[in-house]
C-alpha cells in the first residue's frame, strides 16, 4: 500500500512540475519554434552578406551566433560578431562574442581556448553587472573544466 502511495506522489509531482514548467515557458515567451528559427537563420545569413557594418548587422550576427548549432559555421559567425562588436566597442556584444566563441571551441574540444574566452566574457559580464550572464558563464565554465 505504501508503494502505491509513493508512486502516486511521484506521478502527481511530475504532473505539477510539467504543468508549471509549461506555463512558465509560455509566459516568458521562451517557447522557441525551432523550425521558424532555422528559417530565420538561413535568411539572416543571406541578408548580412550585403549589409553595411552597422549595429543592425551586429544584432544579426548576434542572432546567428546565438542559435547556430552548425559547428562548421558557428565559429565563423561568432568571430564576425566579436570583430564587429570590438569595432563599435559594444561591451554587451563583445561579451556575447567571447561567450559564443567559447561555446564553439568547447564543441571543437579546444578546452584551453574555450576556458580563456569564457573568462574574457565573464570579466565583461561582471563589469556590466549582468547577474544572469555571470551565472550562465559560470555554468559554461564548469562544463569546460569538467570536460578537460
Amino acid at each position: 500500500m505504501n508503494l502505491m502511495k509513493d508512486i502516486f506522489k511521484v506521478l502527481l509531482l511530475t504532473v505539477v512540475l510539467t504543468m508549471t514548467t509549461g506555463t512558465t515557458r509560455a509566459q516568458s515567451g521562451n517557447n522557441n519554434d525551432w523550425a521558424t528559427i532555422i528559417r530565420q537563420l538561413d535568411s539572416t545569413r543571406i541578408a548580412v552578406q550585403s549589409m553595411p557594418d552597422d549595429t543592425a548587422k551586429l544584432s544579426r550576427y548576434y542572432f546567428i551566433s546565438r542559435y547556430c548549432y552548425d559547428v562548421d559555421s558557428a565559429g565563423k559567425y561568432c568571430q564576425l560578431l566579436l570583430d564587429l562588436a570590438l569595432k563599435f566597442d559594444n561591451q554587451y556584444y563583445i561579451a556575447h562574442g567571447y561567450s559564443y566563441l567559447a561555446r564553439y571551441y568547447y564543441w571543437a574540444a579546444d578546452y584551453d581556448k574555450a576556458r580563456d574566452l569564457n573568462m574574457e566574457a565573464l570579466y565583461l559580464w561582471e563589469k556590466l553587472e549582468n547577474k544572469y550572464n555571470i551565472a550562465r558563464l559560470n555554468t559554461q565554465l564548469a562544463s569546460i573544466l569538467t570536460a578537460q
